[in-house]
């Protein structure tokens, strides 16, 4: 309801429950005929003559107790738009946070897309401890071994406190507390504009598709939805068990992952020869706008190949993994994307992975977070150097991986 601003009236400075009450009065009619026939005093400590006032106590006392207790309910309205009519702007917010304070929104209409609850990888059933050196390579063979025709993708991270998402995924949930798929997507094109604007990707035409782009950018540690991933455990483990840099004081844990990716859909970053009528007309966005379109409908992620691999993509047996923003995560520490399949279990992860594995068929093991304490991460840095040859001038043998070895002074 309106209020029709008079001569006489005046803002109160009250509270917001008090103002709400004098700034409720009916509309479209001047102030003192609305008194006259509602049998109500001007608002806001409005003046009416003597005649008037007798008036209004007369037409008040010709009310029925009905008539009475409906203009009691009346004025009792709350009505926060009045409050804001009245200029009164500062009113408005302190009775707006008041009712914010006093009627907080449910956490579920808040944020829909949060994961669930991370602590860490061990408080869940996707996660174990590596014991010793021997112990991790034996959880290593295992999950190698689990059945015939599985795939999985490896990563390591030098830290096991950091949850498992994308750069750009990290990016905007530093930005914003929700992050959705259209949020992501985005801020997605407008880091593929700009790259495109500064002119990457414009020799190689057509071929240039937002997915080649992307990979190029997560190459070289631009922001993007794709999370980096090895065929090789062992280069994972590298990963792992890396040097922090210059200080060597920080005994944090690594880990490395295991993602089944057996069903999931690989692309190219670009293809050849024949192309569906979408590709033709749109041939640079069309492939990695189909790939997010089947993710979100398959609830999946999607591998993506570098058509071109540099030598360092080649050195480190690289590529990628992707998917559209789930409407709902179902494994903690794991964001943006979701395994393919429920977790294994605390107990039956300890069964699977322990070293004599029994005959019997064994379960699907989507997603397992292999903890590296410190201690053993610094037992693994010289066989994986010696045996299997994971050393810095053989995962990194660009001008780039001389520069940063140079620099940290580890030309090993």
């Amino acid at each position: 309801m309106r209020v029709r601003a008079g001569r006489h009236r005046r803002i109160a400075e009250v509270a917001p429950w008090a103002a709400r009450r004098r700034f409720q009065q009916r509309s479209d009619q001047p102030r003192h005929r609305r008194a006259r026939q509602g049998g109500q005093p001007p608002p806001c400590g409005g003046v009416l003559s003597p005649c008037s006032e007798r008036r209004v106590g007369e037409r008040q006392e010709r009310l029925t107790p009905f008539e009475r207790a409906k203009q009691q309910r009346r004025n009792d309205t709350i009505c926060v738009r009045t409050i804001a009519e009245r200029h009164h702007k500062s009113l408005f917010r302190a009775f707006y946070s008041c009712i914010t304070m006093k009627f907080p929104q449910s956490p579920d209409t808040v944020n829909l897309m949060t994961a669930p609850k991370f602590d860490n990888w061990l408080e869940h059933g996707s996660g174990v401890e590596a014991k010793s050196a021997r112990h991790l390579f034996s959880i290593i063979s295992n999950i190698a071994l689990l059945a015939p025709n599985r795939i999985y993708a490896w990563r390591g991270q030098n830290n096991a406190n950091w949850p498992l998402r994308s750069s750009l995924y990290r990016k905007a949930a530093k930005e914003s507390k929700e992050v959705t798929e259209k949020s992501l997507r985005a801020e997605e094109r407008k880091i593929i504009k700009e790259a495109r604007d500064w002119g990457l990707g414009r020799d190689l035409g057509s071929s240039a598709t937002d997915l080649h782009m992307l990979a190029v950018l997560q190459h070289h540690s631009v922001p993007t939805r794709l999370i980096d991933v090895t065929a090789n455990p062992m280069t994972a483990l590298w990963f792992a068990t890396a040097e922090h840099g210059q200080c060597e004081d920080r005994p944090d844990s690594g880990v490395l992952f295991a993602i089944e990716v057996t069903d999931t859909r690989w692309h190219e970053t670009f293809k050849h020869g024949s192309q569906t009528r979408k590709s033709r007309r749109n041939p640079i966005t069309a492939l990695y706008e189909k790939a997010l379109l089947r993710s979100a409908k398959d609830n999946t992620m999607f591998r993506a190949f570098p058509a071109l691999p540099d030598d360092r993509m080649r050195a480190q047996e690289g590529y990628f993994i992707g998917s559209a923003v789930p409407e709902k995560h179902t494994t903690p520490g794991v964001f943006g994307f979701n395994p393919i399949g429920p977790e294994s279990g605390r107990e039956n992860l300890a069964n699977l992975l322990e070293f004599d594995k029994p005959a019997e068929a064994p379960f699907a093991l989507p997603f397992c977070a292999i903890v590296i304490p410190y201690h053993v991460k610094l037992t693994l840095r010289d066989p994986l150097k010696r045996t299997y040859n994971r050393r810095r001038r053989v995962l990194f043998p660009d001008v780039d991986g001389f520069k940063e070895a140079w620099s940290s002074g580890r030309l090993d």
